[in-house]
């Protein structure tokens, strides 16, 4: 969690993204941000419980004080803007550090700017939250130090292990995709499956037994004993991963499966910027609409679907629908079969 400022790393994130400590992530400056980095902001620093999970695992330990938000880190036992919200509203320097808020005539206090007189009951609040403080002398002449989850090494896998344990009891309905699905120019029956998926609703086989229709021991995958969920079929099913695969491996790049749908979403959508970027975002809905036809034509007619095939026509379907809506776009389903 710590930046070793003389790591070629470092060096490499400051000069292509401006971004000198993790808390800029917050409030980048997008004009100097790289696609890749643009990604990463939409994908993690955006989305809300992504953000607010990584932030509440991170503790900090007090040092000089320079590198740690006075209102916003998570410096005492829980950051201050929580604790303090009305003098948090009030105060002029929100996003200051520790030492910015220290007293420079008067070394042993802390000196606060203040967006009009603090009233009786603010005053006390301001009491509360000074008796809390560290005395600004004792403050050590050593570095902050940034600490992922008592004293562990953060690892990608730490962070998905928080995600999954967050939201695997809440059972959460795929916000993003709710919001955005009836504003998108999709065929009806691809918008309403979008929908019901987003929901959690369409006919996977563990939705069947949480309504009784078949028993628990009917509700795994026969081709890969897990449990057939809706995430499974258009996600983590060995073909849907083999699928998603062959797609972005032909455009170079190299991906880990999301484990969740509105991530897959964020994720895919972010690999576009630009003109077509709601082609893009088109090939995703058609590309989970194939999915569950190819399950439902394996499950009812016993008929394997190959990938390649699947795809190309997957393509063409999405090139056919796009190009009736944008005349000008330059490629066709002839041009496809052609190539």
């Amino acid at each position: 969690m710590e930046s070793d400022k003389e790591s070629i790393w470092y060096c490499v994130i400051l000069n292509s993204s401006c971004i000198s400590s993790w808390f800029d992530l917050e409030s980048p400056n997008i004009m100097k941000l790289s696609h890749l980095w643009k990604g990463i902001i939409r994908s993690c620093v955006k989305n809300k419980i992504v953000w607010d999970c990584f932030i509440n695992s991170v503790s900090v330990t007090l040092g000089t004080g320079s590198r740690i938000r006075f209102w916003k880190d998570n410096w005492l036992e829980t950051p201050l803007l929580n604790q303090f919200p009305e003098l948090f509203r009030l105060n002029r320097n929100k996003d200051g550090i520790i030492s910015s808020f220290l007293n420079s005539d008067q070394p042993g206090l802390f000196d606060f700017s203040w967006s009009r007189r603090l009233r009786i009951g603010e005053q006390h609040q301001l009491f509360l939250l000074v008796h809390q403080l560290p005395r600004p002398d004792q403050l050590l002449q050593v570095e902050d130090k940034f600490v992922w989850r008592r004293n562990k090494s953060f690892t990608s896998a730490s962070m998905t292990e928080l995600l999954f344990l967050l939201t695997a009891n809440q059972h959460q309905i795929s916000s993003v995709l709710l919001l955005r699905v009836w504003k998108e120019r999709l065929p009806p029956r691809i918008q309403f499956f979008v929908w019901l998926l987003a929901r959690d609703r369409i006919s996977s086989k563990e939705s069947l037994v949480s309504r009784g229709i078949i028993d628990q021991e009917q509700s795994y995958c026969l081709l890969c004993a897990e449990v057939e969920s809706e995430l499974h079929i258009v996600l983590h099913y060995m073909f849907a991963w083999k699928f998603w695969s062959f797609i972005l491996l032909d455009c170079g790049i190299t991906w880990v499966p999301p484990l969740f749908l509105d991530g897959i979403f964020i994720q895919w959508t972010s690999l576009s910027v630009g003109r077509y970027k709601n082609f893009w975002k088109l090939v995703w809905y058609f590309g989970i609409w194939n999915l569950w036809k190819a399950r439902n034509k394996w499950m009812f007619q016993h008929a394997t679907t190959d990938i390649k095939s699947l795809v190309f026509s997957m393509i063409c379907k999405s090139v056919e629908f796009y190009k009736d809506q944008h005349h000008d776009f330059p490629y066709s389903e002839r041009c496809l079969s052609l190539d």
